[in-house]
Protein backbone atom coordinates (compact mmCIF):
# COMPACT_ATOMS: atom_id res chain seq x y z
CA UNK A 1 0.00 0.00 0.00
CA UNK A 2 1.38 3.47 -1.07
CA UNK A 3 1.60 6.46 1.05
CA UNK A 4 0.83 10.51 -0.36
CA UNK A 5 4.98 10.61 -0.77
CA UNK A 6 5.40 6.83 -2.66
CA UNK A 7 2.61 7.63 -4.57
CA UNK A 8 3.99 11.12 -5.10
CA UNK A 9 7.40 9.67 -6.02
CA UNK A 10 5.57 6.54 -8.81
CA UNK A 11 3.94 9.35 -10.40
CA UNK A 12 7.30 11.26 -10.62
CA UNK A 13 9.09 7.93 -12.44
CA UNK A 14 6.33 7.22 -14.72
CA UNK A 15 5.99 10.65 -16.41
CA UNK A 16 9.97 10.63 -16.73
CA UNK A 17 9.78 6.92 -18.29
CA UNK A 18 7.10 7.78 -20.97
CA UNK A 19 9.69 11.27 -21.62
CA UNK A 20 12.59 8.67 -22.45
CA UNK A 21 9.99 6.23 -24.34
CA UNK A 22 8.66 9.50 -26.16
CA UNK A 23 12.54 10.06 -27.52
CA UNK A 24 12.39 6.27 -28.61
CA UNK A 25 9.02 6.91 -30.53
CA UNK A 26 9.91 10.09 -32.55
CA UNK A 27 12.17 8.39 -34.48
CA UNK A 28 9.87 6.05 -35.33
CA UNK A 29 7.66 8.50 -36.54
CA UNK A 30 8.96 10.19 -39.74
CA UNK A 31 7.25 11.80 -42.82
CA UNK A 32 8.29 9.45 -45.40
CA UNK A 33 6.47 11.33 -48.20
CA UNK A 34 8.51 14.38 -47.95
CA UNK A 35 7.89 17.44 -49.44
CA UNK A 36 8.01 17.41 -53.11
CA UNK A 37 8.97 21.38 -53.95
CA UNK A 38 8.32 21.10 -57.55
CA UNK A 39 4.60 19.23 -57.54
CA UNK A 40 2.31 21.27 -58.22
CA UNK A 41 -0.25 21.95 -55.58
CA UNK A 42 -3.73 21.24 -56.14
CA UNK A 43 -4.94 20.21 -52.39
CA UNK A 44 -4.28 21.84 -49.28
CA UNK A 45 -5.75 20.26 -46.04
CA UNK A 46 -5.21 21.87 -42.24
CA UNK A 47 -7.09 21.96 -38.69
CA UNK A 48 -5.88 22.07 -35.41
CA UNK A 49 -7.25 21.77 -31.58
CA UNK A 50 -6.56 17.96 -31.46
CA UNK A 51 -6.48 16.72 -27.26
CA UNK A 52 -4.37 13.98 -27.74
CA UNK A 53 -6.14 11.52 -25.72
CA UNK A 54 -9.48 11.82 -27.42
CA UNK A 55 -10.39 9.95 -30.40
CA UNK A 56 -8.21 10.81 -33.56
CA UNK A 57 -9.88 9.18 -36.29
CA UNK A 58 -10.15 12.72 -38.15
CA UNK A 59 -7.03 12.17 -39.23
CA UNK A 60 -7.88 8.81 -40.88
CA UNK A 61 -10.33 11.22 -42.91
CA UNK A 62 -7.76 13.91 -43.31
CA UNK A 63 -5.68 11.28 -45.43
CA UNK A 64 -8.69 9.92 -47.27
CA UNK A 65 -8.78 13.05 -48.77
CA UNK A 66 -5.51 12.90 -50.23
CA UNK A 67 -4.57 16.28 -49.92
CA UNK A 68 -0.52 17.21 -51.20
CA UNK A 69 -0.06 18.92 -47.63
CA UNK A 70 -1.51 19.27 -44.15
CA UNK A 71 -0.83 22.04 -41.96
CA UNK A 72 -1.06 21.60 -38.59
CA UNK A 73 -2.00 24.82 -37.15
CA UNK A 74 -1.49 24.87 -33.70
CA UNK A 75 -3.16 23.03 -29.93
CA UNK A 76 -1.77 19.33 -31.91
CA UNK A 77 -1.46 18.62 -28.22
CA UNK A 78 -3.13 19.82 -25.35
CA UNK A 79 0.28 19.93 -23.06
CA UNK A 80 -1.38 22.32 -20.17
CA UNK A 81 -4.82 20.44 -19.98
CA UNK A 82 -6.03 17.24 -17.82
CA UNK A 83 -9.18 16.20 -20.07
CA UNK A 84 -10.02 14.04 -17.21
CA UNK A 85 -10.81 16.87 -15.03
CA UNK A 86 -11.08 19.71 -17.31
CA UNK A 87 -8.10 21.94 -15.54
CA UNK A 88 -5.04 23.36 -16.54
CA UNK A 89 -2.01 22.37 -14.54
CA UNK A 90 1.56 23.64 -15.07
CA UNK A 91 3.65 21.66 -17.74
CA UNK A 92 6.87 20.24 -17.63
CA UNK A 93 9.60 19.28 -19.58
CA UNK A 94 8.87 15.76 -19.09
CA UNK A 95 4.71 16.18 -19.34
CA UNK A 96 5.03 17.39 -22.42
CA UNK A 97 7.47 14.87 -24.15
CA UNK A 98 4.68 12.37 -22.25
CA UNK A 99 1.51 14.12 -24.38
CA UNK A 100 3.66 14.47 -27.43
CA UNK A 101 4.27 10.46 -27.04
CA UNK A 102 0.52 9.38 -26.97
CA UNK A 103 0.12 11.38 -30.17
CA UNK A 104 2.68 9.95 -31.90
CA UNK A 105 1.80 6.45 -30.96
CA UNK A 106 -2.01 6.87 -32.04
CA UNK A 107 -2.57 4.60 -35.00
CA UNK A 108 -4.12 7.42 -37.02
CA UNK A 109 -1.69 10.16 -36.43
CA UNK A 110 0.82 7.63 -37.26
CA UNK A 111 -0.83 7.06 -40.74
CA UNK A 112 -1.04 10.24 -41.97
CA UNK A 113 2.61 11.65 -40.53
CA UNK A 114 3.99 8.74 -42.84
CA UNK A 115 1.75 9.01 -45.99
CA UNK A 116 0.91 12.96 -45.85
CA UNK A 117 3.69 15.79 -46.25
CA UNK A 118 3.75 18.20 -42.54
CA UNK A 119 3.86 21.72 -41.97
CA UNK A 120 3.41 22.64 -38.07
CA UNK A 121 3.05 25.58 -36.12
CA UNK A 122 2.12 26.13 -32.40
CA UNK A 123 -0.57 27.42 -30.67
CA UNK A 124 -0.96 28.22 -26.85
CA UNK A 125 -1.88 24.16 -25.35
CA UNK A 126 1.37 22.96 -27.77
CA UNK A 127 4.05 25.28 -26.59
CA UNK A 128 3.15 24.29 -23.39
CA UNK A 129 1.26 27.23 -21.28
CA UNK A 130 -2.15 28.14 -21.88
CA UNK A 131 -1.24 32.52 -22.12
CA UNK A 132 2.66 33.01 -21.93
CA UNK A 133 4.26 33.58 -25.03
CA UNK A 134 8.03 35.11 -24.64
CA UNK A 135 8.04 34.90 -20.86
CA UNK A 136 7.45 31.08 -20.64
CA UNK A 137 10.36 29.81 -18.99
CA UNK A 138 9.77 26.26 -21.19
CA UNK A 139 10.07 28.36 -24.19
CA UNK A 140 13.17 26.58 -25.68
CA UNK A 141 12.57 23.21 -24.57
CA UNK A 142 9.33 22.95 -25.82
CA UNK A 143 10.46 23.63 -28.83
CA UNK A 144 13.54 21.23 -28.91
CA UNK A 145 10.51 18.41 -28.31
CA UNK A 146 8.12 20.22 -30.99
CA UNK A 147 10.88 20.13 -33.99
CA UNK A 148 11.67 16.65 -33.24
CA UNK A 149 8.01 15.33 -33.40
CA UNK A 150 7.43 17.03 -36.56
CA UNK A 151 10.85 15.42 -37.91
CA UNK A 152 12.37 18.87 -38.38
CA UNK A 153 15.73 18.48 -40.16
CA UNK A 154 18.86 18.90 -38.81
CA UNK A 155 20.27 21.46 -40.94
CA UNK A 156 16.87 23.68 -40.75
CA UNK A 157 17.49 27.37 -40.02
CA UNK A 158 14.60 27.04 -37.49
CA UNK A 159 16.69 25.08 -35.27
CA UNK A 160 19.43 28.01 -34.61
CA UNK A 161 17.31 30.67 -34.49
CA UNK A 162 14.64 32.07 -32.10
CA UNK A 163 11.13 30.51 -32.68
CA UNK A 164 9.68 28.20 -35.13
CA UNK A 165 8.52 30.37 -38.23
CA UNK A 166 9.04 29.20 -41.53
CA UNK A 167 8.37 29.67 -44.99
CA UNK A 168 8.31 27.31 -48.24
CA UNK A 169 7.72 27.96 -51.93
CA UNK A 170 6.56 24.61 -53.60
CA UNK A 171 5.36 24.04 -57.32
CA UNK A 172 6.49 24.78 -60.83
CA UNK A 173 7.06 28.37 -62.55
CA UNK A 174 3.28 29.97 -62.74
CA UNK A 175 1.98 27.17 -59.92
CA UNK A 176 4.13 28.69 -57.26
CA UNK A 177 3.15 28.45 -53.89
CA UNK A 178 4.09 29.98 -51.36
CA UNK A 179 3.64 28.67 -47.69
CA UNK A 180 4.14 31.35 -44.90
CA UNK A 181 3.97 29.63 -41.18
CA UNK A 182 3.82 32.00 -38.80
CA UNK A 183 5.13 31.69 -34.65
CA UNK A 184 2.80 33.55 -32.75
CA UNK A 185 3.62 32.22 -29.02
CA UNK A 186 7.82 32.62 -29.00
CA UNK A 187 7.83 36.34 -29.04
CA UNK A 188 4.17 37.30 -27.74
CA UNK A 189 3.90 39.64 -25.01
CA UNK A 190 1.85 39.23 -22.14
CA UNK A 191 -1.91 40.02 -23.10
CA UNK A 192 -3.64 42.69 -20.97
CA UNK A 193 -6.38 41.20 -18.96
CA UNK A 194 -9.59 42.94 -18.78
CA UNK A 195 -10.92 45.03 -15.87
CA UNK A 196 -12.44 43.47 -13.33
CA UNK A 197 -11.70 39.56 -15.02
CA UNK A 198 -11.15 37.19 -12.37
CA UNK A 199 -7.87 34.74 -12.70
CA UNK A 200 -7.92 31.26 -12.45
CA UNK A 201 -11.13 30.37 -11.02
CA UNK A 202 -12.66 32.89 -13.01
CA UNK A 203 -11.19 32.22 -16.43
CA UNK A 204 -11.90 27.95 -15.78
CA UNK A 205 -15.62 28.76 -15.75
CA UNK A 206 -15.79 31.23 -18.21
CA UNK A 207 -13.63 29.87 -20.87
CA UNK A 208 -11.94 33.07 -22.27
CA UNK A 209 -14.07 35.20 -23.91
CA UNK A 210 -13.81 38.93 -23.55
CA UNK A 211 -10.72 38.53 -20.89
CA UNK A 212 -8.20 40.57 -23.08
CA UNK A 213 -8.58 43.81 -24.43
CA UNK A 214 -6.25 45.92 -26.71
CA UNK A 215 -2.75 46.50 -26.10
CA UNK A 216 -1.38 48.48 -28.77
CA UNK A 217 2.47 48.47 -27.44
CA UNK A 218 2.27 44.58 -27.23
CA UNK A 219 3.32 42.23 -30.03
CA UNK A 220 2.60 38.88 -31.54
CA UNK A 221 5.30 37.90 -34.21
CA UNK A 222 8.17 40.00 -32.54
CA UNK A 223 10.97 42.31 -34.24
CA UNK A 224 13.18 39.61 -36.26
CA UNK A 225 9.84 37.88 -37.68
CA UNK A 226 8.51 40.64 -38.61
CA UNK A 227 11.30 41.78 -41.02
CA UNK A 228 11.51 37.94 -42.35
CA UNK A 229 7.88 38.55 -42.84
CA UNK A 230 7.94 41.73 -44.99
CA UNK A 231 10.86 39.95 -46.90
CA UNK A 232 8.44 36.82 -47.57
CA UNK A 233 6.79 39.15 -49.77
CA UNK A 234 9.66 40.29 -52.15
CA UNK A 235 9.34 36.36 -53.20
CA UNK A 236 8.01 34.90 -56.04
CA UNK A 237 4.96 33.43 -55.48
CA UNK A 238 1.74 33.03 -58.03
CA UNK A 239 -0.73 32.14 -54.30
CA UNK A 240 0.33 32.97 -50.78
CA UNK A 241 -0.94 31.43 -47.69
CA UNK A 242 -0.01 32.88 -44.15
CA UNK A 243 -1.28 30.26 -41.83
CA UNK A 244 -1.72 31.69 -38.59
CA UNK A 245 -2.47 29.82 -35.07
CA UNK A 246 -4.98 32.39 -34.26
CA UNK A 247 -7.38 34.26 -35.88
CA UNK A 248 -6.38 37.72 -37.88
CA UNK A 249 -9.62 39.37 -39.90
CA UNK A 250 -12.19 38.61 -36.58
CA UNK A 251 -11.08 41.17 -33.89
CA UNK A 252 -13.84 40.99 -31.66
CA UNK A 253 -14.08 38.13 -29.38
CA UNK A 254 -11.30 39.12 -26.44
CA UNK A 255 -9.97 35.97 -26.71
CA UNK A 256 -6.08 34.89 -27.57
CA UNK A 257 -6.11 36.29 -30.94
CA UNK A 258 -4.55 39.14 -32.98
CA UNK A 259 -7.17 41.63 -32.20
CA UNK A 260 -5.46 41.81 -28.84
CA UNK A 261 -2.63 43.57 -30.64
CA UNK A 262 -4.40 46.51 -32.78
CA UNK A 263 -1.17 48.02 -34.21
CA UNK A 264 0.33 44.17 -36.00
CA UNK A 265 -2.79 43.00 -37.30
CA UNK A 266 -3.41 46.66 -39.17
CA UNK A 267 0.10 46.47 -40.26
CA UNK A 268 -0.10 42.42 -41.20
CA UNK A 269 -3.54 43.51 -43.54
CA UNK A 270 -2.02 45.66 -45.12
CA UNK A 271 1.55 44.16 -46.05
CA UNK A 272 -1.25 41.41 -47.95
CA UNK A 273 -3.19 44.84 -49.08
CA UNK A 274 0.11 46.51 -50.75
CA UNK A 275 2.24 44.06 -51.24
CA UNK A 276 0.31 40.43 -51.38
CA UNK A 277 -0.87 40.74 -55.36
CA UNK A 278 -4.31 40.06 -54.23
CA UNK A 279 -4.06 36.47 -54.21
CA UNK A 280 -2.75 35.86 -50.65
CA UNK A 281 -5.31 34.05 -47.87
CA UNK A 282 -5.17 33.46 -44.08
CA UNK A 283 -5.32 29.84 -42.56
CA UNK A 284 -6.27 30.10 -38.92
CA UNK A 285 -7.33 27.53 -36.17
CA UNK A 286 -7.75 28.73 -31.97
CA UNK A 287 -11.35 29.14 -31.49
CA UNK A 288 -12.99 25.89 -31.39
CA UNK A 289 -15.11 26.67 -34.71
CA UNK A 290 -14.97 27.01 -38.00
CA UNK A 291 -15.85 29.68 -40.41
CA UNK A 292 -14.90 31.91 -43.23
CA UNK A 293 -14.28 36.34 -43.13
CA UNK A 294 -13.20 38.19 -45.56
CA UNK A 295 -11.99 41.60 -45.13
CA UNK A 296 -13.18 44.25 -47.98
CA UNK A 297 -11.13 47.29 -48.83
CA UNK A 298 -12.71 50.55 -50.21
CA UNK A 299 -11.16 49.84 -53.68
CA UNK A 300 -12.96 46.26 -53.69
CA UNK A 301 -10.30 44.29 -52.90
CA UNK A 302 -10.51 41.75 -50.18
CA UNK A 303 -8.50 39.09 -48.20
CA UNK A 304 -10.05 35.81 -47.20
CA UNK A 305 -9.89 33.85 -43.55
CA UNK A 306 -10.57 30.35 -43.25
CA UNK A 307 -10.43 29.20 -39.87
CA UNK A 308 -10.93 25.02 -39.14
CA UNK A 309 -10.40 24.75 -35.22
CA UNK A 310 -11.97 21.47 -33.68
CA UNK A 311 -10.55 18.50 -34.52
CA UNK A 312 -11.35 16.49 -31.25
CA UNK A 313 -13.77 19.28 -29.79
CA UNK A 314 -15.75 22.48 -30.40
CA UNK A 315 -17.48 25.41 -28.55
CA UNK A 316 -20.60 26.47 -29.54
CA UNK A 317 -20.76 29.98 -26.69
CA UNK A 318 -17.35 30.77 -28.93
CA UNK A 319 -18.60 30.37 -32.42
CA UNK A 320 -22.12 32.32 -31.19
CA UNK A 321 -20.12 35.61 -30.72
CA UNK A 322 -20.13 38.58 -32.98
CA UNK A 323 -17.74 38.44 -36.31
CA UNK A 324 -18.33 41.31 -38.58
CA UNK A 325 -16.35 39.99 -40.86
CA UNK A 326 -18.10 36.21 -41.30
CA UNK A 327 -19.23 35.35 -44.72
CA UNK A 328 -19.93 31.62 -43.92
CA UNK A 329 -20.27 29.08 -40.92
CA UNK A 330 -20.32 28.64 -38.28
CA UNK A 331 -19.16 25.04 -37.91
CA UNK A 332 -19.81 23.78 -34.92
CA UNK A 333 -19.29 20.15 -35.13
CA UNK A 334 -15.28 18.24 -35.47
CA UNK A 335 -13.87 18.93 -38.80
CA UNK A 336 -10.90 20.09 -40.98
CA UNK A 337 -10.13 22.51 -43.52
CA UNK A 338 -9.23 22.35 -46.99
CA UNK A 339 -7.73 24.46 -49.97
CA UNK A 340 -8.50 22.94 -53.64
CA UNK A 341 -6.73 25.15 -55.82
CA UNK A 342 -7.56 24.97 -59.85
CA UNK A 343 -4.97 26.78 -62.47
CA UNK A 344 -6.93 28.51 -65.03
CA UNK A 345 -5.79 29.19 -68.44
CA UNK A 346 -6.78 32.81 -67.98
CA UNK A 347 -3.54 32.71 -65.24
CA UNK A 348 -6.68 33.46 -62.35
CA UNK A 349 -6.36 31.21 -59.43
CA UNK A 350 -9.67 29.21 -58.64
CA UNK A 351 -10.10 27.64 -54.90
CA UNK A 352 -12.62 26.13 -53.56
CA UNK A 353 -12.51 27.03 -49.35
CA UNK A 354 -14.06 24.20 -47.31
CA UNK A 355 -14.97 22.43 -44.04
CA UNK A 356 -15.85 18.94 -43.85
CA UNK A 357 -16.48 16.69 -40.71
CA UNK A 358 -15.32 13.80 -39.44
CA UNK A 359 -16.80 11.62 -42.00
CA UNK A 360 -15.61 13.93 -44.88
CA UNK A 361 -18.64 15.66 -45.49
CA UNK A 362 -19.04 19.10 -46.83
CA UNK A 363 -19.82 21.81 -43.80
CA UNK A 364 -19.14 24.71 -45.59
CA UNK A 365 -18.06 25.16 -49.48
CA UNK A 366 -17.33 28.51 -50.81
CA UNK A 367 -15.15 29.24 -54.16
CA UNK A 368 -13.26 31.87 -54.77
CA UNK A 369 -10.84 33.43 -58.13
CA UNK A 370 -8.43 34.98 -57.33
CA UNK A 371 -7.18 37.04 -60.61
Amino acid sequence: MYDAENLKDCRALAVKRAAVACWLLFSLSTNAAGIDVDKSLSRIAFGSCAIQSLDLSVFKTIQSARPDIYLSLGDAIYGDYDVATGKRFEATSATLARDWQILGTNKHWQSLQKNIPILAIWDNHDYGHYELGADFELGSRSKALFLKFFNEPLDSIVWSRPGIYRSMVIGPESRRVQIVMLDTRSFKSTPVLAEGWLAEAGAEAAGSLGKFVQDRRGTLLGKAQWRWLEDRFDETADLRIIASSTQVIPNEKGMDEWGNYPVERDSLLQLIRTKGGGRTILVSGNVHFGELSAKVFDEGTAIWELTSSGLTHTNEAYAEESNRFRTAGPVIERHFGMLDLRWLESGSVELDLQILNVEGLHMLHEQVILP
